[in-house]
């Protein structure tokens, strides 16, 4: 089944139910609508073959707005039937968690802002969180959905991550009470024990406990991958992408990292051709000009990389730090150095250690880089644990500040990846 965020992106649709069963890689489409009439609402739903196009089951209700949650059963068990398939029990189902339809709105809500993947809308997503678990204290999936929207926290604004970190477990764990078999919660808590901890054992743990509890949740394949990523495990970290992939085709944040592997192991004609699948998947994700720019920055083509960097607004510090970077390395001292005065402000908003330190690598300043890598390390910026991998910081190895650095976070036993290949 293809997850809500795959789904949601057809809510108009361009295309033909066979042309989205084929994009989605689903044997059967629903589709439907839903109005409301003062406290009655009315539903339309039918459940038609990708393949032939044809209709499999169709039925409308007509009811009080409170037995919406019973409609949406009675939708779900009857296209089983028509399907001829078994509904599991489904631990940690969203929808039926909770037995009020304004809680879930604002749990949607939320869920659509946590995927768009901006500082603005990731706080607005806690916003939303924090509405349903105040409205709802027993709504585990609200519960986790904020976990995750303070993690997303500590990498997409100037909040500290540490605090961020802190939070995500509180929530996380406070979700896991009420419901253990939440493989989202699962996920955080590993996410958390990763970059604020440095335990990989229990993260590994924790992650691997996630996708045993809820195997079709796109999302703790994509942290599970993450995990994998950071250990050097890249083989394993593209099966990870890969599940993830299958299971919601069409997210843009899920396409984005799957090229990781790729990126770092230097396989950069791969890389760069799964950045272009996630650019055609449509606007709104910016990073992906940046790390375009990082494959013709491996390829030694620095005026390329510039102008593919320079695509993306100036409001992420991480793509600020990496366009600095690559001003460094071509020369463009001054312009590097107006990038840092944006970001080295503890105050300020783009406040990004990591991203100094990567401004200051590319300047040719190894001490100024370690100061403000052993930084980011302090405030846990959620970059450094990918330092044993990253190509750019392998020319740091050997140095014993950056030794140091790996042993603190336990990538010391991580090998630098291979070369960039064309």
């Amino acid at each position: 089944m293809a997850s809500r965020t795959s789904a949601f992106r057809y809510r108009n649709p361009d295309r033909s139910v066979p042309e989205i069963g084929r994009e989605l890689g689903v044997e059967a489409v629903l589709e439907g609508s839903v109005r409301t009439d003062g406290r009655r609402i009315k539903v339309t739903a039918q459940l038609i073959d990708a393949a032939s196009d044809r209709h499999l089951w169709a039925e409308n209700y007509d009811r009080e707005l409170e037995d919406v949650f019973a409609v949406q059963e009675e939708i779900a068990r009857a296209i089983a039937g028509a399907l001829s398939v078994e509904l599991l029990a489904g631990a940690g189902d969203p929808v039926f968690a909770t037995t009020s339809p304004e809680v879930y709105r604002l749990y949607l809500r939320a869920r659509h802002h946590l995927g768009r993947r901006t500082g603005p809308d990731v706080t607005r997503a806690v916003e939303l969180f924090d509405s349903a678990v105040s409205r709802d204290p027993d709504y585990a999936p609200a519960w986790a959905g904020l976990a995750t929207g303070h993690v997303l926290t500590s990498q997409y604004s100037g909040a500290s991550p540490r605090e961020a970190l802190s939070g995500a477990r509180g929530t996380a764990e406070r979700a896991l009470a009420l419901d253990p078999a939440l493989g989202e919660a699962h996920a955080v808590v590993g996410f958390v024990e990763m970059h604020l901890d440095y335990d990989w054992e229990e993260a590994e743990r924790s992650f691997l406990q996630a996708v045993e509890v809820q195997p079709g949740d796109p999302l703790v394949h994509h942290y599970d991958a993450s995990f994998l990523l950071a250990r050097g495990r890249f083989d394993e970290a593209r099966a990870a992408w890969r599940r993830a992939t299958e299971l919601d085709p069409v997210s843009a944040i899920i396409a984005f990292n799957a090229a990781f592997p790729d990126l770092y192991e230097g396989r950069l004609a791969r890389a760069l051709a799964q950045y272009r699948r996630v650019m055609e998947l449509g606007p709104g994700f910016d990073w992906t000009p940046v790390w375009i720019g990082a494959v013709h920055l491996q390829r030694g083509k620095d005026a390329e990389a510039i102008a593919a960097m320079e695509r993306v607004e100036g409001s992420n510090s991480h793509a600020m730090g990496y366009l600095g970077y690559a001003y460094g390395r071509a020369g463009r001292e001054a312009d590097a150095r107006a990038l840092l005065r944006r970001l080295d402000d503890p105050d300020g908003d783009l406040y990004n250690a990591h991203a100094v330190a990567m401004i200051h690598l590319g300047l040719g300043e190894t001490e100024r880089a370690l100061d403000w890598l052993e930084g980011a390390y302090e405030d846990r910026n959620t970059h450094i644990v990918q330092a044993a991998v990253r190509p750019e910081l392998q020319v740091l190895r050997g140095h014993p500040r950056f030794e140091a650095l790996l042993e603190h976070t336990g990538l010391d036993d991580v090998a630098p990846p291979r070369g960039p290949t064309p």
